[in-house]
């Protein structure tokens, strides 16, 4: 196995789990230009990740996937904040108000 797949695995899984809630928030419509715009951001991506992985075994010295791991934590941190959203939005709950005033209770210390 490559050494980046679970980077590879976990944005799939974001991008489903983000699909999965979007449509519950939005009253389940399912529209193809949805499903079209979800392809679309899983091959950016990973064409990103790819990219990094590329720049990781090219320049970095050591072997380390110290791009790998910044581009697939910026794009996993962006998808779980949608994700929370979409919970927000659909059950009327405060999860992500929650959730950013725990980090910034606990990231200042």
């Amino acid at each position: 196995m490559i050494p980046i797949a679970w980077y590879l695995v976990f944005t799939l899984a974001l991008v489903l789990a983000d699909l999965y809630t979007g449509w519950k928030a939005s009253n389940m419509k399912f529209i193809s230009r949805g499903i079209r715009r979800t392809i679309d951001k899983v091959v950016m991506y990973y064409l990103a990740i790819l990219l990094a992985h590329a720049f990781d075994l090219i320049y970095i010295a050591d072997g380390g996937l110290i791009v790998s791991f910044a581009v697939s934590s910026v794009i996993a941190s962006t998808e779980i904040l949608s994700v929370f959203e979409n919970i927000q939005r659909h059950t009327g709950t405060g999860l992500l108000s929650a959730v950013k005033k725990y980090l910034n209770g606990n990231l200042k210390s």
